[in-house]
């Protein structure tokens, strides 16, 4: 009973290792940030703050529209490369603002400034838009996380 068991799980763990579909850059799981920390932690990144990048790591999985936008701005002006993954992730965060009060909606995506600060981080740019076809935001994140993964070469 036990060998087909283990014929299946090492059959499982081959296939995902020769496997040419793309995964993920693997952030590490984190924990969304407190509701109770949120409007701290967005009034310190309005006033231009330091922040420790692990509060901004985990502000990108609030519930909080505006914070997980400003999260990604701010990791781009820290210069913390370990921000990479997450900011990666966050590429396919696809809320957006609308109504009034938001007269560039775009430029208050998550999505928007993940790209921004990632091209300030890596150094590099494969062209994301924030508004773009799924389709195309897939392509262009899929090449984000090749070069993470060292694939693009």
């Amino acid at each position: 009973m036990r060998a087909p068991l283990l014929a299946r799980c090492c059959g499982v763990i081959l296939a995902a290792a020769f496997c040419p579909c793309r995964f993920a850059p693997q952030a590490p799981p984190i924990e969304p940030l407190p509701e109770s920390e949120t409007a701290g932690l967005l009034a310190g990144i309005d006033r231009g703050e330091q922040i420790r990048a692990g509060a901004l790591h985990r502000a990108l999985h609030s519930s909080q529209l505006t914070l997980r936008a400003r999260a990604a701005m701010a990791l781009g002006t820290q210069g913390d490369r370990s921000s990479i993954a997450f900011l990666i992730d966050a590429l396919s965060d696809m809320s957006s603002h609308v109504g009034a009060g938001y007269t560039a909606p775009g430029l208050e995506t998550t999505r928007y400034w993940a790209s921004e600060s990632l091209k300030r981080l890596a150094v590099r740019d494969f062209g994301f838009v924030w508004n773009a076809p799924e389709r195309e935001s897939k392509e262009t994140t899929d090449r984000w996380k090749d070069w993470y993964l060292g694939r693009d070469r």
